[in-house]
């Protein structure tokens, strides 16, 4: 009896990391596990299909479905959705904010992903990572909390509606999260 009470208190927690290609999904992943060597960055490869890495942190393991952000993998990851949204506890979409010639296209998988969940009634807690935010873009004109509001941010609040709970984190690997207020 005692051991089944300990297995019970081990935890998996899956958690479904989307995005468009170059957006950053694996450079973040690495800065969970702690890998923060830059030779480990310049050396990545895209993404193809789908990368699980477990991250066992105190009586809890993550397990991180980082799924390919090229066209094609995109249109097959939402094409075989049903499956691989089953046991998300949450889901990270990451956009490149550096990448302003692409938020429309991230906006739209975006949506394409959120009314999946609807059509499926499965509501996990979305977190969005405004990645690449760097300390240089802080005093950019172009990168203004209000313009990222009117760009990215308010498209993804009036997307997800109130079924969702939903966190925006600006996100560099130079630090890990700053979470933004709207």
């Amino acid at each position: 009896m005692e051991a089944l009470h300990v297995t019970e208190m081990f935890k998996n927690k899956k958690i479904l990391m989307l995005g468009l290609d170059n957006a950053g999904k694996t450079s973040i992943i690495l800065n969970f596990t702690g890998n923060r060597n830059l030779l480990s960055y310049m050396s990545l490869e895209p993404t193809t299909g789908v990368d699980i890495t477990n991250l066992p942190i105190s009586d809890t393991t993550f397990h991180f479905w980082e799924l390919g952000g090229q066209e094609s993998v995109r249109m097959e990851s939402l094409a075989e959705f049903n499956d691989l949204v089953a046991g998300t506890f949450k889901i990270i979409y990451v956009i490149d904010v550096q990448d302003v010639a692409r938020y429309s296209l991230a906006i739209d998988f975006f949506d394409e992903i959120v009314k999946k969940l609807v059509d499926m009634s499965q509501y996990p807690e979305i977190i969005v990572f405004l990645h690449k935010f760097d300390p240089m873009l802080e005093d950019d004109p172009e990168f203004a909390h209000d313009v990222i509001q009117d760009k990215l941010v308010g498209k993804i609040q009036s997307i997800v509606g109130e079924k969702f709970s939903l966190v925006v984190y600006k996100t560099t690997i130079f630090a890990l999260f700053q979470k933004m207020e709207f």
